[in-house]
């Protein structure tokens, strides 16, 4: 949807450790078979996909930026 409304997605790295059951791991088979059906949901839906464009250098300089700004050195 964040697509088809023109905006550009961009992928950021995060480090990360999840939970063992001990610790609390709280997901289930049923949440499981709740991604599959809205991703079924959406592969239904028939919307036009936007054109896909050239980023532009000064836009992607700049979301280089934010993100080097935002980045937690000591986690990556």
């Amino acid at each position: 949807k964040i697509l088809r409304l023109g905006y550009r997605v961009y992928e950021v790295p995060i480090s990360y450790m999840g939970r063992t059951y001990e610790e609390g791991k709280k997901i289930r088979p049923s949440d499981g078979l709740k991604a599959i059906s809205t991703l079924l949901r959406f592969v239904r839906w028939g919307g036009v996909p936007p054109p896909l464009r050239p980023i532009d250098p000064l836009s992607a300089d700049k979301a280089i930026a934010s993100i080097q700004k935002h980045t937690f050195r000591g986690l990556i």
